[in-house]
């Protein structure tokens, strides 16, 4: 089973200064947190199949699909609610994973004073000093009752109504921080000028095939669900994820 730590920073792009959005009396990785120009508790991961990776080599006939915890299939389109996004800066390291770790730091300011820089587009490994933003997203996944739902098994899950919400925390790099993590801010952005929480909207995520340079990679798209949330969500994810 693939996890991250709750709080930890996981596995481009704006200006000016942005006010963190925390929701009171919740858990610190609640809120849109960064800078945007316990214990320890893991988490199953939301991610996409590529057209490479381990997860292809399991699943090759479904690429674009969303997979749960490397393991379980939740298909295309998912619906979710949003509680919590923290961001961080990676340090631009080719993939070897006989070669060392990547340092991973908090902040713009952390990455300058290590003398490292923040280039955009800096090709895999192509300059040691250079760090890109990531984000992690602690998520409510919204699945189907029943014994045929991927979700059916998952003990975490918690009952909502004629669904379940499932705890997971989804990894953001890359083209899919580029297109999730702005869209995001500007919901909760929103939110926070309604005074409602972030997890009050129910959110849906899918994927479409585009060209990034050479190659053909699965963007995740967000946008508003036509569904509303059938319960107020708050008090099951600050009991999933933790004070």
């Amino acid at each position: 089973m693939s996890d991250i730590e709750v709080g930890s920073l996981g596995n481009d792009d704006g200006e000016g200064e942005v006010v963190p959005f925390v929701e009171p009396g919740q858990s610190p990785i609640a809120g849109i947190q960064g800078e945007y120009k316990s214990a320890t508790v893991r988490y199953p991961t939301f991610s996409i199949i590529h057209g490479v990776g381990p997860n292809f080599a399991k699943f090759p006939q479904n690429t674009g699909e969303f997979i749960y915890a490397n393991e379980r299939l939740v298909g295309k389109p998912v619906e979710f609610a949003l509680y919590g996004l923290v961001e961080h800066y990676r340090q631009n390291l080719a993939y070897d994973p006989e070669g060392p770790r990547s340092i991973v730091l908090k902040s713009a300011k952390e990455v300058l004073e290590s003398g490292g820089n923040l280039k955009e587009f800096v090709p895999d490994g192509a300059d040691d000093n250079n760090y890109r933003a990531e984000a992690v997203a602690y998520l409510g996944i919204f699945a189907s009752k029943g014994k045929r739902s991927w979700a059916a098994e998952i003990e975490s899950a918690f009952p909502i109504g004629d669904e379940l919400l499932v705890p997971a925390a989804w990894n953001l790099a890359k083209s899919a921080y580029r297109s999730v993590v702005p869209k995001l801010r500007m919901i909760g952005k929103r939110l926070q000028m309604e005074k409602k929480l972030l997890s009050s909207e129910r959110l849906s995520v899918t994927t479409v095939h585009q060209k990034i340079g050479a190659n053909f990679v699965f963007i995740p798209v967000v946008k508003k669900s036509e569904k509303a949330s059938p319960v107020d969500l708050s008090p099951l994810l600050v009991e999933a994820f933790g004070d």
